[in-house]
């Protein structure tokens, strides 16, 4: 005989009260008073015998016990809502990503028009951070992440990896009154991005180019809008392979260096490994990582070009 479960509303009272860490918020979600968000707590704690929940501040936090059955909550609730939506919508099926901004802007979004061609059915909703998405807290089916490609009770897999070096607009080369080496960054403004203060530098190191100032020019908030001020002719900017390598295809950058700076990270795209399987985010998985490839192959013949 199966033991006999808390009542679904206490358990969906804890659930969406550990999700928001607020009781407040807890009872907007589920239309409900603050009040009777607290008294279905009770009597999930009362039932089971067990402190789940304590008050802090305005909010609340989750004890040991609480923190052993949100996530088992928070998947279950969330493979309930799925399978109710596919047997009632007929429409498409929703999938909720994450990028860095300037993933999104400079690859993704070019890509995304042959994504939306082959799966019409699966509807992508995209959205930026610069911080690590928490799958268990956040609405976020699947994220593009930088790093070793480890992450603790998620799924990755590896997309793509990149290297750093300097880019321009080719007006500035065809300016330029010498040949393209430290002159040419001593005479033009160096672009940084206040995210990846430390770009110019490491390349510098990597370069062996000492007789330059790598820390004067400009500084603005991302690497899409220094990318942006680069191909304008401000200045000189860092540029990331999969960032730049339509750019440099069309002719909107140069890349005046040889010398490259290869980034111990690489591109992962992570799920929960609960989900891992679902069918619409197996097929942007290997959507996904068949655009990685591309890339990485357009880069390759871009180098095999321009090098000497």
């Amino acid at each position: 005989m199966r033991p006999r479960l808390p009542p679904l509303n206490a358990l969906r009272a804890f659930e969406a009260a550990a999700r928001n860490l607020s009781v407040t918020k807890a009872a907007d979600e589920l239309c409900v008073t603050p009040a009777a968000v607290t008294q279905q707590l009770k009597i999930l704690e009362d039932a089971l015998g067990r402190r789940l929940i304590r008050r802090v501040g305005r909010g609340v936090e989750l004890t040991e016990n609480g923190q052993q059955l949100f996530p088992v909550l928070c998947r279950t609730f969330s493979d309930i809502s799925s399978a109710v939506t596919g047997l009632t919508s007929h429409s498409a099926t929703k999938l909720r990503t994450s990028f860095l901004a300037t993933v999104a802007q400079r690859w993704l979004a070019p890509r995304l028009i042959g994504f939306r061609r082959q799966f019409p059915d699966i509807a992508v909703a995209v959205s930026t951070s610069f911080r690590l998405v928490d799958f268990t807290r956040e609405d976020i089916d699947v994220a593009l992440r930088l790093g070793y490609g480890s992450w603790p009770g998620l799924h990755s897999t590896f997309v793509m990896n990149e290297e750093l070096f300097p880019v321009c607009s080719p007006t500035l080369l065809r300016e330029a009154t010498l040949p393209a080496g430290s002159d040419l960054l001593r005479c033009h403004s160096l672009v940084h991005t206040i995210v990846r203060p430390t770009d110019w530098h490491a390349w510098q190191v990597e370069a062996g180019l000492e007789d330059f100032d790598a820390t004067s020019g400009f500084h603005c908030e991302n690497s899409a809008l220094a990318l942006e001020m680069a191909e304008y002719g401000l200045g000189l900017a860092i540029g990331r392979t999969p960032l730049v390598i339509s750019a440099l295809a069309s002719g909107r950058l140069v890349a005046p260096f040889a010398a490259r700076m290869s980034n111990p990270m690489s591109y992962y795209l992570v799920c929960q490994d609960t989900a891992a399987r679902r069918p619409e985010i197996a097929r942007f998985r290997d959507w996904i990582v068949n655009e990685g490839i591309e890339t990485m192959e357009a880069i390759k013949k871009y180098i095999r070009r321009s090098d000497p």
